[in-house]
C-alpha cells in the first residue's frame, strides 16, 4: 500500500502546507486527505477485480506451480511455530498463500467487496506520516521539508500506521458494533481535532503572506483526473457497480476535490491578492 499511496502523501502534504494548520491538526488533515486520494479507488478494487483480498478461509492465492516453491518462506528458525499456528503469512506446498488470521479477521469484516479497514488504512498511513513530519520540524507554511525528514517520516511511518488501527479497533471492541459502524464513528471523531485544534497561528499566516504562493494547477489536475475516473469507471465498466458505492465514490471524490480547490485556488487567490499593493509599491518607488 505504500507505493500506492506515495502520490496520495505527495499532494495531501502540498495541500496541507497551505491551510495554515496547527501542528496538533497537521496529522488528522493529512490523515483525511489521502483517505480522499484513496479511497475512491480503494472501495472498487475487488468488485471490478483489480486486486484480490482473502476469502474468509484466508487464502488470496493458489499456484501450485508457482507458490509451491516458496513453501515455508521466509525460512527463519524462530518463525517456525508462527508459521504452524497461522500467526503470520505462509504459503503451504500446494501453493496456496494463507495470510495470518489476524489479517484475515481485520479484513473479514466487508461492504460492496471491500473490507472496511482498507479505506481507513489510507487514513492511517497520511496520519502515521504527518505525524512524524510534525515530531521531527516545522510544519507551518512557506517551510521546506528536508529530504531527511521524509526519509525518516517513511520509515516511520509502518508503525506509527498502528495507532489509528489499534484506536478503531479498540473502539469497535467497547460499544460492541462491527467496523461497519466503528470505522465512520472514528473518521467522524478524527474531525474533532481539526475543528477544535485548527487554531490559525499568527506566525504561520506570516510565514504564508511571506511565501511566494500561486495557484498550483497541476496539483489541482492530478486529483481531478484521477476522481473523474473512478467516479465515472462504472459508466463504461463492464461490472455493475451497486448504486450505493457510485454514490460513496462520488461523495468522497466531491469533498476531496472541495478542499484541494480551496487549497489550491482560493487560498493561493488570497495570496496573490495581498501580495498584489506590495508589488504596486514597488513599481510606484520604480
Amino acid at each position: 500500500m505504500s507505493s500506492a499511496s506515495a502520490p496520495a502523501i505527495v499532494v495531501a502534504i502540498v495541500i496541507a502546507f497551505t491551510l495554515l494548520l496547527s501542528s496538533l491538526s497537521f496529522s488528522f488533515v493529512i490523515g483525511f486527505l489521502v483517505f480522499g486520494f484513496g479511497t475512491v479507488y480503494e472501495m472498487q478494487g475487488p468488485l471490478n477485480n483489480f486486486w484480490k483480498w482473502p476469502d474468509d478461509s484466508g487464502h488470496i492465492a493458489q499456484t501450485a506451480v508457482i507458490l509451491s516453491s516458496w513453501e515455508g518462506y521466509p525460512h527463519f528458525e524462530f518463525l517456525r511455530k508462527a508459521q504452524t499456528t497461522n500467526e503470520v503469512a505462509v504459503v503451504s506446498s500446494e501453493g496456496i498463500f494463507h495470510v495470518s488470521d489476524h489479517a484475515r479477521d481485520a479484513l473479514s469484516q466487508r461492504l460492496y467487496g471491500f473490507p472496511l479497514f482498507a479505506p481507513y488504512f489510507h487514513f492511517a498511513y497520511g496520519f502515521a506520516w504527518a505525524l512524524v513530519l510534525s515530531l521531527t520540524g516545522n510544519v507551518k507554511s512557506g517551510q521546506n521539508v528536508s529530504v531527511l525528514r521524509l526519509i525518516v517520516a517513511g520509515l516511520c511511518s509502518p508503525l506509527l500506521f498502528l495507532l489509528p488501527i489499534w484506536f478503531t479497533q479498540y473502539l469497535s471492541d467497547v460499544i460492541h458494533q462491527p467496523l461497519l459502524v466503528a470505522v465512520p464513528l472514528s473518521l467522524a471523531l478524527s474531525v474533532l481535532p481539526i475543528l477544535i485544534l485548527s487554531k490559525k497561528d499568527p506566525q504561520n499566516s506570516k510565514a504564508l503572506k511571506s511565501s511566494s504562493l500561486t495557484p498550483d494547477f497541476l496539483l489541482f489536475v492530478i486529483s481531478l483526473n484521477m476522481h473523474v475516473f473512478f467516479v465515472t469507471f462504472p459508466w463504461y465498466d463492464k461490472a455493475q457497480t451497486p448504486l450505493g458505492l457510485h454514490v460513496l465514490v462520488a461523495c468522497v471524490a466531491a469533498v476531496h476535490l472541495i478542499i484541494q480547490y480551496y487549497s489550491c485556488f482560493t487560498i493561493a487567490g488570497k495570496q496573490i491578492f495581498t501580495l498584489a499593493p506590495c508589488a504596486r509599491r514597488k513599481m510606484k518607488a520604480i
